[in-house]
């Protein structure tokens, strides 16, 4: 380990990114510009393809290895050069060596700062497999759902227990999470129904990317594993654990993985991780031959899940546990996967497997630290997790330390996305208001339910919600309520007087056609998906138009009893006020400066028919 190492850029002591380590990683200048290499260096990200355009970065036999939209070019070049590229930028961000240091232009071109940058998927994912690695996961998993002493299968000891996921659904830290849907199994009814999970869950992951591609039939032996593999990430692989439970027999794990598996965007290498190697735990039984190995083959990496729920101003760290737990080794995981014959390719992901340690804060999902809801986590402020809740944001980060020298992954974290729609939440609210009975058909907008032919006959403009009564179908929510009103008068939802009645339905109008536009799921999955927005940013843009829109609405309350939004009864106003509200505080809007629209919210919510109006309330809630 070459302590002496110092770069010319200043770098925080405790940053995961300094000249010791050097990760991969894909980034653009904007969120659709053009995709190139560079590598995190402190708070920068140096631009490789702009080094390797000025002479600086060279590979014998290969053009623009760093001029991609993923690793996958570089990798293929193998090893050597792997480690002349790190040694020529160790050179070049060193104090010592001028031609970069002192070079103001070269600097200006070259070096951007990571949070001015979009960081994308760092490879191109061939093909995905996870693992199950971790004695202490298997172990308490097997003792919750069978005997206790029990708990391990014959053939866990034996083997690395693996099975083959989707590369297609592998995401780089920052996507949101859209909650799956599936059969549920419930213990009191005799078949499943279709629903979206109510037990989500993450899974405290690393994973290796393989470096060297093999043929059909080339098993990879274990004393050659290691030349394979490039550089490892950290990964959270999604679970949807009440549709897991159903599925999974007898042949392991699908819709309930398939969904999302995370990745952190930096690939740090191996190179990095040597000097972090440690002896991984004793293996009883003795592993058959072609898995044994007798080197240090694990690494001293710490791991955290952190998790801050929309009404928390901090996140809560709730697990903290070591990869060095892991029970079978990466190699012993490659040579496995291959010894059948079956072939790799540059660009493979394998996940570890859960990452727990021995102690009941080292359990690496909340399955775990929950033992499946009988211990619920308290968070910081107050509230309690069995699963994760939509809104939830979760975090994993990991590093190496030793001699002052720090070695990090930085961190893959996402945000579940909600899946409800305060449109129909104003319906539901204007119907409970007048004591009308009615039945609920969920349409899921996250799974596109709104786009089926069964649905569009009913809703041409494949929105929500629709309001069907006596065989006519109504549209538009504002519309709605003003089919309501007319259509059943008995109980009126807007005043008798003539200007009030003007300045309530202007109130909703706001609210409907100024503020919730713009921040709906189509315009929130627009910004993500189709201009790469990251969750920072697609947060930024709720809040302003949030707060430009509850501005205009506060001053049109200064006449308000802090009960009602006009006069001394709930009116369209209220019934398009308390969503937003409600949407506001999942974007952790601070509505300490709207006092009247606090009061009314809270005011309504303590009525039945704003309560059960709620989402939480709703027969498919999430």
């Amino acid at each position: 380990m070459s302590s002496h190492l110092t770069c010319f850029l200043e770098i925080d002591s405790q940053s995961d990114f300094t000249i010791h380590n050097l990760p991969y990683g894909i980034f653009s200048e904007t969120p659709q510009g053009t995709k190139r290499v560079g590598v995190a260096i402190g708070d920068w990200v140096i631009d490789l393809a702009h080094l390797e355009a000025h002479g600086l970065l060279t590979i014998n036999g290969h053009q623009d290895c760093f001029n991609q939209a993923t690793l996958n070019k570089f990798i293929e070049t193998g090893k050597h050069n792997w480690q002349k590229v790190r040694t020529a930028l160790q050179s070049l961000l060193s104090a010592e060596n001028p031609t970069l240091r002192d070079d103001v232009v070269l600097r200006q071109n070259a070096l951007f700062k990571q949070n001015t940058v979009t960081l994308h998927l760092p490879i191109q994912v061939s093909g995905y497999t996870d693992f199950y690695s971790s004695k202490e996961h298997a172990t308490n998993v097997g003792t919750m759902f069978r005997d206790p002493k029990n708990a391990l299968l014959p053939n866990w000891s034996e083997l690395p227990v693996g099975y083959n996921g989707r590369a297609s659904s592998v995401i780089v830290s920052g996507k949101d999470i859209v909650r799956p849907s599936g059969q549920i199994k419930l213990p009191d009814q005799e078949r499943p129904v279709f629903s979206a999970t109510r037990k989500l869950d993450f899974e405290l992951e690393t994973a290796f990317i393989v470096g060297k591609a093999t043929e059909l039939g080339e098993p990879i032996a274990i004393t050659d594993a290691w030349e394979h593999i490039f550089g490892m990430v950290l990964l959270n692989d999604w679970s949807a654990r009440d549709i897991q439970q159903w599925e999974y027999v007898p042949l392991g794990p699908f819709n309930a993985k398939t969904f999302a598996s995370a990745i952190s965007p930096w690939v740090v290498t191996m190179q990095a991780l040597e000097p972090f190697k440690v002896k991984g735990p004793e293996q009883q039984p003795k592993p058959l031959c072609y898995l044994e190995e007798n080197i240090a083959n694990s690494y001293d990496i710490h791991l955290s899940i952190e998790v801050q729920s929309p009404q928390s101003a901090q996140a809560d760290v709730i697990c903290q546990t070591n990869f060095k737990y892991m029970y079978w080794s990466m190699a012993q995981q490659l040579t496995h996967h291959t010894i059948a014959g079956c072939n790799v390719q540059v660009g493979d992901l394998m996940g570890s497997g859960t990452i727990s340690g021995p102690t009941e804060d080292a359990y690496g999902s909340l399955l775990e630290l929950t033992w499946n809801t009988t211990k619920p986590l308290t968070l910081s402020n107050g509230e309690k997790r069995g699963f994760l809740q939509d809104g939830d944001r979760v975090v994993m980060k990991g590093y190496c330390e030793k001699a002052g020298i720090r070695v990090g992954f930085g961190e893959v974290a996402n945000s579940i996305l909600p899946a409800r729609h305060s449109a129909a939440y104003r319906v539901r609210i204007a119907l409970n208001l007048k004591q009308l009975s009615y039945e609920i058909q969920p349409v899921h907008l996250v799974k596109n339910e709104q786009l089926l032919e069964r649905y569009q006959a009913l809703n041409p403009s494949q929105c929500v919600p629709t309001l069907v009564d006596e065989d006519q179908s109504f549209l538009q929510s504002l519309s709605i309520l003003e089919y309501l009103e007319e259509r059943y008068p008995a109980i009126s939802l807007l005043p008798d007087n003539i200007v009030t009645r003007c300045k309530v339905r202007a109130f909703a109008q706001a609210i409907a056609c100024d503020i919730h536009p713009l921040n709906n799921l189509r315009v929130l999955k627009y910004l993500q998906n189709d201009l790469s927005l990251s969750d920072e940013q697609k947060k930024h843009w709720y809040q302003h138009w949030i707060i430009a829109g509850f501005n205009s609405l506060e001053a049109q309350l200064q006449d308000s009893n802090g009960q009602f939004c006009f006069g001394t009864q709930p009116t369209f106003a209220d019934c398009c006020l308390i969503p937003q509200v409600y949407n506001a505080k999942r974007f952790k809007i601070d509505l300490s400066a709207f006092a009247k629209i606090e009061s009314i919210s809270q005011h309504c919510l303590t009525l039945p028919a704003f309560f059960n109006a709620a989402p939480e309330q709703q027969p498919d809630w999430e």
